[in-house]
């Protein structure tokens, strides 16, 4: 199955381990040993690596129309990408975020142009680095199927379509509940933030109360996630 986290890992792969340089008369050469690639090609690779459908995507200007198509949304830039999120110049250039503030890319060949000799001359034509604003028109986001079927994270779309927040027993304050965990919401700006996301990302979050003082099922949800 697809998996985002496959997904960094193979990008961290090609920019870190394996000996890729960057040129686009070469760009579909993956060679561990001895390779060329540019940024889209290695976004597309290491997508198809990780089991993901890419479509008929071949370069940078028709990735987002590509992707969108099958389970991806763009989500507008915030400087706080998340990891597995494609950070996408539509006309120009497209990165990774790896998480921990890093992306991976493919930059530019050793003679500081589109073409140079097979493998990382400069040790840095595919690198791992500190996330920066190329400036970026968007960040692609994995958000799945629509027919519950298990997406790219590891995880259930039906179960992501549990997230809501949510009052506990009548009690003063909201839960924020992800499918799995319930976390506390300590400022009313928390909750709209949280929208506003799940608004970016083609979804709706719902809010309710449940159960009471007579009829404590919010406690026994509590307990049930412990």
């Amino acid at each position: 199955m697809p998996s985002l986290e496959r997904f960094e890992a193979r990008m961290r792969y090609w920019c870190d381990e394996a000996d890729m340089g960057y040129s686009q008369a070469d760009r579909w050469d993956f060679n561990p040993l001895g390779g060329n690639c540019d940024c889209s090609s290695l976004v597309i690779h290491c997508l198809r690596e990780a089991g993901f459908d890419t479509g008929g995507a071949t370069y940078t200007g028709n990735l987002s129309g590509e992707l969108t198509a099958r389970g991806w949304v763009r989500v507008a830039v915030s400087g706080d990408p998340l990891p597995g999120d494609i950070l996408l110049n539509d006309s120009d250039h497209v990165a990774v975020c790896v998480g921990g503030g890093l992306l991976c890319q493919a930059s530019i060949s050793e003679t500081g142009g589109a073409a140079g000799a097979a493998g990382d001359q400069t040790g840095g034509e595919t690198n791992t680095s500190p996330y920066y604003d190329y400036p970026w028109d968007c960040y692609l986001r994995y958000v799945g199927p629509s027919d519950g079927a298990t997406t790219q994270d590891g995880t259930n779309d039906k179960r992501k379509k549990m997230e809501a927040i949510i009052q506990i027993n009548d009690e003063p304050g909201l839960y924020y509940f992800d499918g799995a965990r319930l976390h506390q919401l300590h400022h009313p700006d928390e909750l709209k933030a949280l929208q506003m996301v799940a608004q970016q990302c083609g979804r709706d979050l719902p809010a309710f109360k449940l159960g009471s003082g007579d009829a404590p099922w919010g406690t026994r949800l509590m307990e049930a996630l412990r």
